[in-house]
């Protein structure tokens, strides 16, 4: 990643897009903010603050010294990874557009009636989707949020079969939610003490 820009040396130059990806970029893969990263540079030029480069970044600074940036590029670049970078590296591409279904898949109508199901069972039991339905044993990995908030708003005219029974029976099977908090009895209703004339 970098930026191509001919100008003569110790001149004023444009912050421009490119230039700014390739900051945000470092930023990110680095885990360090202009901050952390002032710190953990120390061949940066003197003159280099850390509201100068915040600045760059975000837009707000709209021109440099070259030499200056081309020291922070330098630098920043030359710093390693971090960890959740190392991480979002090693996951596998993702794919456009919806998952292909296997072949012995078989697709039910998403309909009105499993929708309201949907919703009663959740208030039901009070149900919290990641920890309750998503972390359950034998729940199917490909099984996502995306799912259950696409049946609850009819966002699709088709369901698979199989990922509605294991969600509808894992909630069946919950208990009744219950309040941890006391229910106050409400206010009796005074009587009006306007008369009427």
């Amino acid at each position: 990643m970098g930026y191509m820009l001919e100008t003569a040396e110790n001149s004023q130059i444009p912050i421009t897009k490119a230039i700014k990806k390739v900051l945000r970029f470092h930023r990110d893969r680095t885990g360090l903010y202009a901050k952390a990263f002032v710190k953990a540079a120390p061949a940066l030029p003197q003159d280099v603050s850390i509201a100068m480069i915040n600045g760059w970044i975000s837009g707000d600074v709209t021109t440099g010294l070259k030499p200056h940036i081309d020291a922070v590029i330098a630098c920043w670049s030359g710093l390693p990874d971090c960890e959740a970078y190392r991480a979002r590296k090693a996951l596998p591409p993702k794919k456009s557009g919806r998952p292909i279904d296997p072949k012995d898949a078989n697709r039910i109508p998403l309909t009105i009636e499993m929708s309201d199901l949907l919703r009663a069972e959740l208030n039901r039991t009070g149900a919290d989707i990641e920890k309750d339905i998503l972390h359950a044993p034998n729940c199917p990995p490909e099984i996502t949020k995306r799912h259950i908030h696409i049946w609850l708003y009819m966002a699709a005219k088709t369901t698979r079969v199989d990922f509605w029974n294991f969600v509808i029976e894992t909630l069946r099977q919950m208990p009744d939610f219950k309040s941890a908090f006391k229910t106050m009895p409400m206010p009796r209703q005074l009587k009006s003490r306007k008369k009427t004339i």
